[in-house]
């Protein structure tokens, strides 16, 4: 039993926060397929015996930690609750981000807050506030962008109506410029 892998494989699942490929998976923890596909079968087990609130949750040939299907119903009513709160400060902060500098990344957004942003981005982007894609520019990397449905909830058609739109780009753009070397 190799409880070191599946220290690992968890590790990594958790840190990305998002679905991994096997592939890429038993290439980060040394492993290969037969000994990842042992260690994930022995996570599976451990989280079912363990009556744990965690699951693996597989989708074709990628594998990411999900919360157990009979948690459903408490995790609906704790997003729920969460979705009726209004936005805090770093959230709203994140979202002018989002808003004024889009398409941008969580890289350039963490370095203009200057604290980590992944909890703010995943929270703006599960009240679909804002969307995420592939950034062109870097493979495994995204950028995120305001949603169609924030616009119009602002009133609203493109990111040009914004008040002061072009001053505050040319601000951001300025401050990014002059840290480009911290």
């Amino acid at each position: 039993m190799n409880s070191k892998l599946e220290a690992k494989i968890e590790a990594l699942l958790l840190q990305r926060g998002e679905p991994q490929s096997l592939k890429a998976l038993a290439a980060a923890a040394d492993a290969t397929p037969e000994d990842l596909s042992a260690a994930l079968g022995r996570l599976k087990e451990r989280y079912a015996e363990h009556a744990s609130g965690i699951c693996l949750v597989e989708q074709g040939t990628h594998i990411a930690l999900g919360t157990a299907p009979e948690l459903h119903s408490f995790i609906e009513s704790c997003t729920k609750a969460e979705y009726e709160k209004e936005l805090g400060p770093a959230a709203l902060e994140t979202l002018a981000l989002v808003l004024y500098q889009a398409p941008i990344t969580r890289t350039t957004i963490d370095r203009i807050r200057g604290v980590h942003s992944s909890y703010i981005l995943r929270h703006l982007l599960i009240r679909g506030l804002i969307q995420r894609s592939e950034d062109p520019a870097f493979a495994r990397s995204f950028v995120y962008a305001p949603t169609v449905e924030l616009f119009a909830y602002l009133g609203i058609t493109k990111a040009e109506d914004l008040p002061e739109g072009q001053k505050v780009r040319e601000e951001l753009t300025h401050y990014l410029a002059s840290t480009q070397g911290d």
